[in-house]
């Protein structure tokens, strides 16, 4: 904390710091730089989704309800009406905790988790938030498609034939390249997304894993000269003839 103030960062690998004990733990090490303003002492937290970086909701935490969540390595607040929450306990809605994070004004949390269940709201949707919405959406659709698709689903078919799927990604992508308008990229930006997402679906690639790499490719120092494939040119230059 007295670093903290002067402005210098400590940094301490996760593994040197018990999750729970006497003395300096991982939980403490967050509360001792937390302020706030509340009479409650509470601190405002944000609950983010570990695959989609999504918001499932706005709730309360205190240094009570941070040490057993690092503990026990679950989603666990404080309900300013029942005291300490551990979501799911009720509800089988669990969640397990992937990190903690703090904001710039040090006076918020934000704990990223994986949700099981219906979701964090109580009215048994994903968010407090309202429905999921584009990527989110999709991606829900189709992996509900793959387990139980009804009868006569495109997309089901798609996961059936991987032959067919190559083909529609191959014929999206190029429809994308020839796009002529903002209205039809767009347009065909959707189709080829459809295609991709299912394709990701079909392998159990999610969001969070495409984030990750599109994180890693973006720290990368040294980069491949980038040029077209020659099957690729091959065909662009024929078409172009």
């Amino acid at each position: 904390a007295a670093a903290d103030e002067v402005g210098v960062e400590v940094t301490v690998p996760s593994a040197a710091l018990p999750l729970s004990g006497e003395g300096m733990t991982a939980a403490s090490c967050i509360t001792a730089i937390l302020k706030t303003d509340r009479v409650d002492g509470l601190y405002p937290t944000v609950v983010v989704d570990a695959e989609n970086q999504r918001a499932l909701g706005m709730c309360y935490s205190n240094k009570l309800s941070v040490a057993e969540a690092v503990k026990r390595q679950r989603g666990v607040y404080w309900s300013r009406g029942r005291g300490l929450w551990v979501k799911g306990e009720t509800s089988g809605d669990t969640q397990k905790l992937v990190s903690v994070g703090i904001d710039c004004d040090r006076d918020c949390l934000k704990m990223v988790v994986e949700q099981t269940g219906a979701g964090f709201c109580h009215r048994a949707q994903q968010t407090c938030f309202g429905p999921a919405t584009g990527f989110d959406k999709l991606l829900a659709t189709l992996r509900s498609r793959k387990e139980t698709a009804p009868a006569g689903s495109y997309t089901k078919r798609l996961f059936d034939d991987p032959k067919l799927l190559k083909c529609k990604l191959m014929e999206e992508a190029e429809e994308l390249a020839d796009s002529h308008s903002e209205e039809n990229t767009a347009f065909e930006a959707a189709d080829l997304i459809y295609f991709a997402f299912t394709r990701c679906v079909a392998m159990d690639t999610g969001m969070r894993e495409i984030q990750r790499n599109l994180d890693f490719k973006n720290r990368k120092v040294h980069r491949r000269k980038g040029d077209a494939k020659p099957q690729f040119e091959r065909i662009v230059n024929k078409a172009a003839a």
